[in-house]
């Protein structure tokens, strides 16, 4: 737990206190604003508030807008996934950041030694710290796909208590709180002791995920970015996707 009365204590609270809300299409997202304080000055405050689907601060390219390299990789998403994340089409703009990135994500995600079970939990635990609401609605299917419970996904709040979790689970997602609140305060006994469950390469692997995805929260977060839809009939045409027949 960060120190209370700190300002990772008070993004923990107010996750703790907002729960599963975050997933909802309307956003809660925290902001700071002036207010009359008790003796009739100003004073910052920090206000959660909900804002409603609008028009996305940055345009997110259809497949015929994008640079010819980054046509294969939509082409590759549209086939296995029937869509190109908003991120990703967001992204975009920069064809150099959009295609290391993906590189550099399926890296972490599909090598390695770790389970990818294990590391889609601690990416939905950073993402339920950072509030998240973009990565949480893909993440936490994707672990339900892998196996985790709705049970055990509400249960990462209190994994430290929890009985659905092995010793080994709960260091790993420790790490994911830590590392996501205040990663200066991870001590040497918590690394050793992490250190006795996880080898050198697969701390590495675990970090890499906790680190990618602090990254895509605050990207998402800060551009708001809405769930992604199912790709236009047009544009699976485009990348030679057949719509399946009943």
């Amino acid at each position: 737990m960060p120190e209370r009365g700190s300002v990772h204590a008070l993004r923990y609270d107010i996750y703790n206190k907002c729960g599963w809300a975050g997933q909802r299409r309307m956003a809660l997202k925290r902001t700071a604003a002036w207010q009359p304080g008790p003796n009739g000055a100003m004073m910052r405050t920090n206000v959660l508030f909900e804002r409603s689907s609008a028009m996305p601060r940055i345009s997110r390219l259809t497949r015929d807008e994008v640079q010819p390299e980054s046509v294969t990789i939509y082409d590759r998403y549209l086939r296995d996934r029937g869509n190109v994340p908003n991120m990703f089409r967001t992204m975009a703009h920069r064809p150099e950041i959009f295609a290391t990135i993906i590189a550099h994500m399926e890296a972490v995600l599909n090598t390695g030694t770790l389970p990818k079970a294990l590391k889609e939990l601690v990416i939905v635990r950073t993402s339920q710290l950072n509030r998240t609401p973009y990565c949480l609605a893909s993440h936490t299917k994707i672990c339900r796909n892998l196996g985790w419970t709705d049970t055990q996904l509400e249960a990462l709040r209190d994994a430290h208590v929890s009985s659905e979790f092995t010793e080994r689970e709960k260091v790993a997602i420790h790490l994911a709180e830590v590392m996501t609140l205040d990663a200066h305060s991870y001590s040497e006994a918590e690394f050793q002791r992490l250190r006795s469950f996880f080898s050198e390469g697969e701390i590495v692997e675990l970090m890499a995920a906790i680190g990618l995805f602090n990254y895509f929260n605050r990207f998402n977060d800060l551009l708001e970015m809405d769930p992604t839809p199912p790709a236009s009939a047009e544009e699976l045409a485009q990348a030679g996707v057949v719509p399946a027949t009943v």
